[in-house]
């Protein structure tokens, strides 16, 4: 279904500026940047796109709720908080017991964001917490 908004024109016509509405089609302003994974990569984004996204964050979660529950029960609270400040972008201070934190982290996890992942799950790689996806989000680099 093609997209259609209702932009302002303005055009001069005899020293006079007249105001009026016109229709364009969004889409038609869609840039295509390449290809990745069969996936057409364009800005703005497609619908393809941000499924195969949501796919890959999928994987993401399940791979670091794998990780911070492994955490939990061998009761690495090094590691669980590393992870979890990762994840929630602030660290958990004195007082905080391995439960609690445990809670907050999976509670958190669920509504973590894609461009989140995209920016801290290589780094929960590189540390070893969690391993690789099979695929990457597309759409960020470009």
């Amino acid at each position: 279904m093609v997209d259609t908004v209702n932009v302002l024109l303005r055009i001069k016509r005899k020293n006079r500026v007249v105001i009026g509405l016109a229709k364009t089609n969004s889409m038609s302003k869609a840039k295509v940047l390449g290809t990745m994974y069969g996936i057409q990569i364009t800005k703005p984004w497609n619908n393809e796109m941000y499924e195969h996204n949501d796919l890959v964050a999928e994987e993401m979660k399940e791979n670091l709720f794998q990780a911070i529950n492994e955490a939990y029960q061998k009761d690495d609270e090094t590691s669980l908080r590393e992870i979890g400040k990762s994840l929630l972008a602030y660290g958990f201070g004195q007082g905080y017991d391995l439960d609690e934190i445990h809670a907050e982290i999976c509670r958190e996890l669920d509504m973590v964001q894609n461009y989140w992942l995209n920016e801290e799950y290589p780094y929960l790689v590189k540390k070893g917490y969690v391993k690789n996806t099979k695929m990457n989000f597309i759409g960020y680099d470009k």
